[in-house]
């Protein structure tokens, strides 16, 4: 497969949001506020979680969270990704080529879509922290 090229593979329970009804949509940038947390879990390796606000309230309206690695030349590359971007919670697993897997977890529905959103972005901040290795073995053709 071409470098950039991209694998998708959805999970058959989970219905993509269009097919639930209205799809969850967070409000406007404007109307938000963006918390971002580096994390270096190891010499070149490091963790950045993005979670976003409604302004002037305690709401989750939208998190990414990155695995990223440092290259030789000191860029940092994508290893693996959780977003709710899409109306979907979604996972990316890229690899040393370039490729791109895209997996969708769950439909986020517009009528409780923060909740949603907020019982994710514990449970991934949880798992990454224990499992941060696998993704990059993943990244390297180790093991998927």
């Amino acid at each position: 497969m071409p470098r950039g090229s991209k694998r998708t593979r959805v999970a058959k329970d989970s219905p993509p949001c269009q097919r639930i009804g209205t799809c969850y949509e967070p409000p406007p940038r404007s109307q938000c506020e963006t918390v971002q947390i580096p994390v270096i879990v190891d010499t070149g390796t490091r963790l950045v979680i993005k979670k976003t606000y409604r302004r002037s309230k305690s709401i989750m309206v939208a998190f990414a969270v990155t695995i990223s690695i440092k290259d030789s030349t000191g860029e940092w590359l994508k290893v693996w990704r959780m977003d709710t971007w899409h109306g979907t919670v979604h996972t990316h697993q890229y690899d040393s080529n370039g490729n791109v897997e895209r997996m969708d977890l769950e439909a986020i529905p517009a009528a409780n879509g923060p909740d949603v959103i907020e019982r994710w972005c514990t449970q991934v901040e949880n798992r990454v922290q224990y499992e941060w290795q696998e993704y990059i073995r993943r990244w390297k053709g180790d093991g998927k």
